[in-house]
């Protein structure tokens, strides 16, 4: 949580080379929402970070992000590799509902938000977060989970350390 703190206190500024943007730290922010039996799962990255995650993945020479169906199936294929949910014991697949850049001042960001369906009434929701670890060794990941109607919040740090956590409702 220091660290997203951090980032909202000293936003990021361009580097000197060409306007290129360089971060000194690599985070992926996830907010989800629970109600019944659906999550909805929206989750922002450094665009450059995702970018190149996506093309050591596919192992691709080149991969740029934008709004389409070829790059979403491209990112829906790692991100359910590296991000798994799971309740009662049900392994929940995502379906992207939306994508899209945002600027974080000058850095450009990433988000995705998904959508996942389970059978039954959701009561505990295991999130096992290995988002981008496998690229940078100070990769940190935040998740923040929310139930409805109740309201109950909880939040979640993933690192190399600690992948997986389970929300209690």
């Amino acid at each position: 949580m220091l660290l997203f703190v951090l980032a909202l206190l000293f936003p990021l500024g361009p580097t000197p080379q060409a306007g290129l943007v360089i971060h000194d730290f690599h985070i992926s922010y996830g907010r989800v929402a629970v109600e019944d039996n659906v999550v909805v799962f929206r989750v922002r990255f450094f665009k450059d970070d995702l970018e190149e995650a996506l093309r050591k993945y596919h192992k691709a020479p080149e991969f740029a992000l934008e709004v389409n169906p070829a790059v979403d199936a491209q990112f829906v294929a790692y991100f359910n590799e590296r991000l798994v949910l799971e309740t009662e014991g049900q392994q929940l697949t995502g379906q992207i509902i939306g994508s899209g850049e945002e600027m974080e001042g000058k850095e450009p960001m990433w988000w995705y938000a998904l959508q996942y369906e389970a059978s039954a009434t959701i009561k505990k929701l295991t999130i096992k977060n290995q988002l981008l670890l496998e690229l940078f060794d100070d990769q940190k990941n935040i998740v923040k989970v929310r139930h409805f109607p109740d309201d109950k919040q909880q939040s979640y740090y993933f690192d190399d350390d600690t992948v997986e956590h389970t929300a209690s409702f």
